[in-house]
């Protein structure tokens, strides 16, 4: 048992790596995988676009989810076919847990989550302590729901709050709300209402045409506080967001661009509520994805409707409760390692003084001494803020959620959190998710310093830790991990790979340094750059790594979208292992079109005794290996640059390895384009939705032009 987790992610990795098929190669179409895009008159214009015109296309001209995974297809096929930028391996961080922790919800390209790990794993005694890490010296943005609670150490204690919706395996899931999308496009009905600061909830475009409809049943339940959530909690909470996206006048008190809300809200023409349900009507169908569409426009209240319009109030009129001195704000300025700017105090429901002069305004609001705002009926939420009061006597704070834990202790200047199973009801709709927690109680402490927690765990002093390692920890975690004493949990890190510089002079592939010396560039012939995906065996380079896999593109073959474009390199018969002798014929084919073009030009292209020469000189590469600065290199461009060197030693080539922080890199580049071959760096994970782009991405200051167009790659699929 104590090799369990080795072998496990062992067996991991290896299914990760096996062979593609190789490809029927009778029907381009086919052999991509399209679905949209079956035969040349349904592809029509694009095949004029490049992989960068197909990009802006994406963003802009698709209209069904089958079309855009086509043209994800199409980007992939593209980068590949392009070859000036390479993926080569997924790498690995690790999450760990104790030996006494079983069944955490694991993600194999997010790794361990810092809110469904929490609530699934399991120990003996029904106690778990979590450690996670803490950035900027402890330092962090306001606890409120208003400024958002997707930050450390936000996010990681947002077990107390529930979302309509979460994204699960790449795809926004129901939890809390179900959602029906009506494509059939009509005319807005003269009851539905939109909210305005100084007129309530009004019909204004009643007889208008709307494009497309969201219905939403939400589950109800308690709050924290043991008030019963109802319509009038999801309504107000719309209406506390119309109130503070716009500016009604100059100097309206009641608004906050920083929160940029308006842009979200502009495209809706009205609602119709109808207890816990309600349907949104949208001028415009945007996004175009289903789960994004429905995710966008649902509004579902993480506090009880009554906290957010006193957290308004003490926002928007401190004098009038009586508070002087303090400018309260949502969302500060700025924010420093120091704290907050002088001027902006945010409203934060662990702080002591936002606590009590928020107390002082639901005392007043509470007497009627409230300001009159349409829709708003203070006395309705009498009853619920002596509910939040007690609930503030009793914890300490005010922040009264909707979810599985409850803060039950709170001391957030020693970054230490306990959360207690909430006892109430919750009514969990979704059912894809857990709906309640595993542990009775949840210890959360921050840590500034990730070392030493690792023999922390294996002590059972902590039960997880919810951040991942590198792999310069991986022998000492591997030691523990065979000893039995932690579970190790592997999660994508980004992917590393190559950018080729395409560059040449003329239409010939020549560069000029910033000495005026001529050079020769290989990676100019698109043959040359396309056999590398032969040549390299990414299988191998992945083995000098640990928890590396190999990968074909930037999302790595745990991402929830690899799903969609991984049939793009069976049609190019890439595998993991390569295929060198296919490789070396596009190289040589490559170097004698080189040769050709450069007939006639007083200039010559030989290899003498497997080395290449150009005008009589040894042709160099000048391979740049990314580090973030003097003191810190990616952890594996190193490896990948060795084995790159090693590659191209064999093809007959000189290397010279540099090492380039972006700024170096930056410095060169605007120089001289022609001041470097190969660029060896890493592509953070993107998104873990399942629209992420396929294309690896290198810093923007790079030009890396895209010639080929849809119908050239679509031909040279289909000549095989």
């Amino acid at each position: 048992m104590k090799r369990a987790a080795a072998v496990t992610l062992v067996m991991l990795l290896l299914l990760t790596a096996l062979p593609m098929v190789r490809a029927d190669r009778s029907d381009p179409f086919k052999l991509l995988g399209l679905e949209y895009y079956r035969d040349w008159d349904s592809v029509g214009e694009i095949s004029n676009l490049t992989m960068h015109g197909l990009i802006e296309f994406a963003r802009n001209n698709v209209s069904e989810e089958s079309q855009y995974r086509d043209v994800m297809r199409l980007i992939a096929a593209l980068h590949t076919y392009e070859s000036t930028r390479i993926a080569l391996i997924d790498a690995g961080r690790f999450y760990i847990a104790s030996s006494r922790v079983e069944s955490p919800l694991y993600d194999p390209y997010r790794g361990l989550d810092v809110r469904w790990t929490p609530m699934t794993a399991k120990t003996p005694d029904g106690l778990l302590r979590a450690a996670f890490m803490v950035y900027t010296c402890g330092v962090h943005r306001p606890f409120n729901p208003v400024a958002g609670l997707d930050h450390y150490p936000a996010q990681f204690l947002s077990r107390a709050f529930d979302r309509g919706a979460y994204l699960s395996n790449g795809t926004y899931v129901p939890y809390r709300c179900t959602w029906e999308i009506s494509e059939k496009s009509g005319t807005v009905p003269s009851g539905a209402v939109l909210y305005n600061q100084t007129l309530g909830w009004v019909s204004v475009h009643g007889g208008e045409d709307y494009s497309v409809s969201i219905t939403y049943r939400c589950g109800l339940g308690q709050w924290q506080n043991g008030a019963w959530m109802s319509g009038e909690d999801i309504k107000n909470y719309i209406a506390f967001l119309y109130t503070w996206a716009y500016e009604d006048f100059q100097g309206d008190p009641y608004y906050e661009p920083k929160l940029e809300l308006a842009e979200n809200l502009s495209n809706i023409v009205g609602f119709s509520f109808n207890g816990s349900s309600y349907t949104v009507y949208l001028r415009v169908r945007e996004p175009l994805v289903d789960d994004l569409l429905a995710s966008k426009y649902l509004f579902y209240p993480q506090l009880p409707w009554e906290l957010y319009w006193a957290m308004g109030e003490l926002v928007a009129n401190e004098g009038r409760y009586e508070i002087y001195g303090t400018n309260y704000v949502f969302i500060p300025e700025e924010l420093s390692s120091w704290g907050y700017p002088e001027n902006d105090y945010p409203v934060d429901l662990f702080d002591n003084k936002s606590l009590e002069d928020l107390d002082r305004v639901i005392v007043k609001l509470m007497t009627g001494k409230g300001p009159d705002i349409p829709g708003i009926d203070w006395r309705k939420a009498f009853v619920r803020f002596i509910l939040d009061r007690t609930f503030h006597s009793i914890y300490g704070h005010f922040l009264v959620g909707n979810g599985p834990y409850v803060f039950a202790e709170a001391v957030p200047e020693s970054i230490f959190y306990r959360m207690e199973r909430f006892k109430g009801w919750r009514d969990v709709v979704g059912g894809t998710l857990p709906a309640e927690g595993s542990a009775e109680t949840i210890y959360c402490v921050g840590a500034l310093y990730a070392e030493g927690l690792i023999e922390k765990v294996a002590a059972d002093e902590y039960d997880v830790f919810l951040e991942g390692y590198s792999t310069d920890h991986y022998q000492k975690l591997q030691e523990y991990a065979k000893e039995g004493k932690i579970k190790l949990y592997r999660a994508s890190d980004g992917v590393y790979g190559a950018v080729l510089n395409p560059a040449e002079e003329n239409g010939l592939p020549v560069v000029t340094d910033e000495y005026g010396k001529l050079h020769f560039n290989p990676f100019a012939i698109r043959e040359v750059r396309l056999a590398l995906n032969y040549i390299i065996n990414r299988s191998e380079l992945a083995s000098e790594i640990p928890g590396a896999v190999p990968a074909f593109d930037r999302l790595g073959p745990f991402h929830p979208g690899e799903g969609i474009v991984g049939n793009v390199y069976g049609a190019f018969n890439l595998t993991p292992g390569g295929d060198p002798d296919c490789g070396m014929a596009l190289f040589e084919r490559g170097m004698e079109k080189a040769r050709l073009m450069l007939n006639g030009t007083n200039h010559t292209l030989e290899k003498i005794n497997g080395t290449w020469y150009f005008d009589g000189r040894k042709v160099e590469i000048i391979l740049a290996v990314e580090e973030r600065n003097p003191r810190y290199r990616e952890p594996h461009t190193l490896e990948v640059g060795n084995y790159l060197m090693r590659v191209f030693q064999r093809l007959g080539f000189e290397v010279r390895l540099e090492y380039w922080d972006i700024y170096h890199m930056y410095g060169w580049i605007s120089k001289n384009e022609g001041a470097w071959h190969v660029y060896v760096m890493r592509s953070w994970p993107p998104s873990s939705h399942w629209t992420a782009r396929p294309h690896f991405v290198p810093w923007s200051f790079i030009d890396v032009p895209s010639e080929v167009t849809v119908g050239e790659l679509l031909r040279h699929l289909s000549e095989g």
